[in-house]
């Protein structure tokens, strides 16, 4: 379903209210915003639990494990999904 609508002065849309009811998009929600060229798409966000990254940090100094390799595994992740949703 495509719906329309306006950027304000501060680069602010405000998503039809049953795209946001479909979706769960309550005040406070968040969104991932993927630029795809041509596209500009909105995801609703997946919130990480503090304790869950406490535990991935303990978890990566254990085995050593940087952050610089977490960057790299994520950036072939995004590459992936984006070959696979169309992007190139």
């Amino acid at each position: 379903m495509a719906s329309y609508v306006n950027v304000n002065m501060h680069g602010q849309v405000t998503l039809p209210a049953a795209t946001r009811r479909k979706h769960g998009i309550r005040p406070g929600s968040t969104l991932s915003v993927l630029d795809k060229g041509n596209e500009i798409v909105l995801r609703k966000a997946k919130v990480v639990d503090e304790f869950v990254i406490d535990e991935l940090a303990r978890i990566m100094d254990e085995r050593g494990i940087t952050n610089a390799d977490i960057d790299r595994e994520l950036r072939k992740i995004r590459n992936t999904i984006h070959k696979d949703e169309g992007g190139g």
